[in-house]
């Protein structure tokens, strides 16, 4: 596949988080993949392997957050890598807790499913 193709894959993610359609979200990855948060401070921090733990991951994220903005800003492809940085606003159901700011996504993509990401949040 080429670079437009992975950016679309890519792209399709951040679609079907949009509208809440987990299956079409967890059919873009592979089903080995790795979604590595390198935040310390996130309660998603380290490596979360496969598409059940991903799975796990998002119904976690509908449990704990009220994500009020996630809006992609941009996509960046070289090869099998591309590169996401989206701006989002999240406030924490149980503290009531809010946070604001940027995020990067540095995301793998072969054979037309993604099978790295590795996840930044926050001021960088």
């Amino acid at each position: 596949m080429g670079i437009e193709d992975n950016r679309a894959v890519v792209r399709g993610t951040y679609e079907s988080f949009a509208t809440g359609d987990v299956e079409s979200l967890l059919a873009a990855f592979a089903d080995d993949m790795i979604w590595a948060n390198h935040t310390p401070g996130s309660s998603f921090h380290g490596e979360h392997k496969g598409v059940d733990a991903m799975r796990e991951m998002i119904e976690k994220i509908g449990a704990e957050l009220d994500v009020t903005k996630f809006e992609l800003q941009t996509l960046v492809a070289d090869g099998d890598h591309v590169v996401a940085f989206i701006e989002q606003s999240v406030t924490n159901k149980s503290t009531g807790e809010s946070q604001e700011g940027p995020v990067i996504h540095f995301c793998e993509v072969h054979d037309g499913r993604i099978t790295r990401v590795d996840e930044f949040e926050g001021e960088i």
